[in-house]
């Protein structure tokens, strides 16, 4: 039996839990919080036999598979490592780190320790994905030429609010935009593959060069990551072509990103100040795919040249989409690998990069977000 314990006892550690019951031979052994009567509760709760108030001593006294981290953004790093250290792999939800610093030492942690660790972006497990990842290979929609994205809705205007306290790692960066980056590096691979007629990208080691000579290597400060990554693996690290934030309380509340990469260009935007269509479109010479609420998707839309729908995928199977990354861990723990080939290291440290910038940047204009009214003039 695979046991997995928890850190964090909020609601999305409650479908975490619903979902390892799904996962075949796969338990909750203990949850952990630093308020153990809130981990005793959640515990009760939920059928966990074993509640602690300190994560270390969990650790210590349960020695589990694996742990899954559910706890605020601030924190994910710093339990991330100790759990490495503790040499326990871990799941870790998303955005996994707040920096580029902090996703190159726990890569190189990993490296140390020889233990796994992925972030938990269940949205590129879901078979909605998969099947629209399945028709950009096949070259349903011909040569992908641009990818857009949006991601967001209104959050409550209030500087305590998780979305935008910086102290807890609030702001889209931190929150929402990851999912839009990572679930559109998908499609990227996969018109890469496509390209090449072949079932994932070749190495690329000019990209992954780590001499300063190399060519790859000498671009500009907008190559992301480009020393890093595993030969082979994946693939060339995407260009920031522009970038349009605006912030609030010190965090970003509206973040318009443009990327590149394969000469791909994507363009992608998050929002905590309006409620959104949130959609991804993959815009192919031959057609696109249009897949509604991309981090959590349950369809996925083919369109022809002609704009007529050719195909529509919907997923009337899962239940719980965390099972199939609960599934991925549990394969990859066994196998003794350090990183899953589906959620790699490389991405961590390439949008470590992308919320290195964004962090850095100048507000564009002040927001002109302010709180709803309503009623009479």
């Amino acid at each position: 039996m695979f046991r997995f314990g928890m850190m964090g006892c909020g609601n999305i550690a409650a479908k975490f839990v619903r979902a390892a019951a799904l996962a075949e031979d796969c338990t909750v052994c203990a949850a952990a919080s630093k308020n153990p009567e809130r981990a005793r509760n959640f515990a009760a709760a939920n059928g966990i036999p074993q509640a602690y108030g300190n994560y270390e001593e969990m650790l210590e006294r349960e020695k589990p598979d694996a742990v899954y981290i559910a706890v605020l953004p601030s924190d994910h790093a710093r339990l991330t490592a100790l759990c490495l250290r503790h040499h326990v792999p871990v799941l870790c939800e998303k955005a996994m780190f707040q920096n580029f610093s902090e996703a190159e030492k726990i890569c190189a942690l990993s490296r140390e320790t020889g233990t796994f660790f992925m972030e938990a972006m269940w949205s590129r497990f879901l078979p909605a994905e998969r099947r629209a990842e399945e028709w950009v290979r096949s070259g349903r929609i011909g040569n992908l030429r641009l990818i857009q994205a949006t991601i967001g809705f209104a959050a409550e205007d209030n500087p305590e609010n998780r979305y935008l306290n910086a102290a807890l790692g609030g702001g889209t960066a931190n929150d929402i935009l990851v999912y839009a980056v990572e679930i559109a590096d998908l499609y990227l691979e996969a018109a890469k593959s496509a390209e090449e007629g072949e079932g994932r990208p070749g190495a690329d080691h000019s990209v992954f060069c780590k001499s300063a000579e190399s060519s790859a290597c000498s671009e500009g400060e907008d190559r992301l990551g480009a020393e890093h990554g595993t030969c082979g693996e994946v693939g060339r690290m995407p260009e920031i072509c522009s970038l349009y934030t605006e912030k609030k309380y010190g965090v970003d509340v509206l973040t318009l990103l443009t990327l590149r990469k394969y000469g791909i260009p994507v363009q992608l935007n998050t929002s905590f100040v309006s409620p959104c269509r949130e959609e991804m479109i993959l815009l192919g010479d031959q057609g696109r795919i249009e897949i509604p609420h991309p981090h959590y998707a349950s369809e996925a839309v083919l369109y022809s040249a002609d704009g007529k729908p050719a195909e529509h995928f919907t997923d009337t199977e899962t239940q719980n989409g965390f099972v199939y990354e609960i599934r991925e861990v549990m394969r990859c723990v066994r196998a003794g690998v350090q990183e899953s080939p589906r959620v790699p290291h490389a991405l961590n440290l390439a949008y470590g990069k992308i919320q290195d910038r964004i962090r850095a940047a100048e507000p564009a204009g002040k927001s002109s977000w302010k709180p709803q009214r309503t009623g009479k003039m």
